[in-house]
């Protein structure tokens, strides 16, 4: 009975052992496994000029009497569109929204100090707004429109937003130039191993950022900086490669 127990118990030791064995060989095939790899990131960056823009801007005018003042907002509108014109702009490129209107109220306060409203005129106003490839004449627009005040009525300029409508072509150009830069990187690490690169074993693309130029600014989902023409374009990418 007891060398059948004894038995056994030798069985057991040696299936655990061979268990334990087989754990640790594993792990050192799975560490030796991506000790073998080299993972890389690789960037790239370029200067481009945005070739579109959008841009508004609303004129104001006011009056006691509604149909004058509405007289008032047309010869407004006219004198937009000229100047626009004037600025380089066609005729077809502009795009006059609604008009709108609203009664303005002062409140005044009697002897007793009673509050009341009084109306006092009607405000007008209307946008235009431009669609263009024309981008420096879109800039210089909404930098000097607000001298259109001294014509008899209120503007007010937005800012432009510029983008660029052919980015896919530059994202290809990009994802190449990065991918060229982390093989060189790759290649530099191996060979201070004194290894070499071998097959390609994974490959990532990360989010594309679209900065003002010199900007650190980056996200998780991607910056898309519209406030400048000259945006800077830059694409990252990960490599992993096995080592010889």
């Amino acid at each position: 009975m007891g060398n059948k127990y004894s038995m056994f118990f030798l069985g057991a030791t040696l299936a655990f052992g061979l268990a334990i064995s087989a754990y640790i060989i594993g792990q050192a095939a799975i560490k030796a496994t991506k000790e073998n790899n080299i993972c890389v990131k690789g960037s790239s960056m370029r200067l481009v000029e945005s070739n579109f823009a959008h841009w508004s801007g609303t004129f104001t005018v006011t009056d006691k009497n509604q149909e004058k003042g509405l007289d008032k907002l047309e010869n407004a509108r006219k004198t937009v569109e000229k100047y626009l014109i004037a600025s380089g702009f066609e005729a077809k490129e502009l795009s006059f929204g609604r008009i709108y209107s609203e009664a303005s109220y002062e409140y005044v306060t009697d002897a007793k100090g009673k509050t009341t409203s009084k109306f006092s005129h009607y405000i007008l106003k209307q946008s235009v707004s431009i669609a263009s490839p024309k981008v420096h004449i879109i800039e210089k627009v909404s930098r000097e429109s607000t001298a259109l005040i001294k014509k008899g009525f209120e503007f007010s300029s937005s800012s432009p937003s510029y983008i660029i409508t052919d980015l896919d072509k530059y994202k290809m150009e990009l994802l190449e130039e990065a991918t060229i830069n982390a093989t060189n990187r790759a290649k530099v690490l191996a060979k201070n191993s004194n290894g070499k690169i071998g097959a390609l074993v994974s490959a990532s693309q990360g989010i594309f950022q679209i900065t003002a130029p010199a900007s650190s600014d980056i996200s998780s989902y991607g910056e898309y900086d519209k406030s400048t023409i000259m945006k800077e374009v830059k694409a990252v990418v990960t490599l992993a490669f096995s080592v010889e």
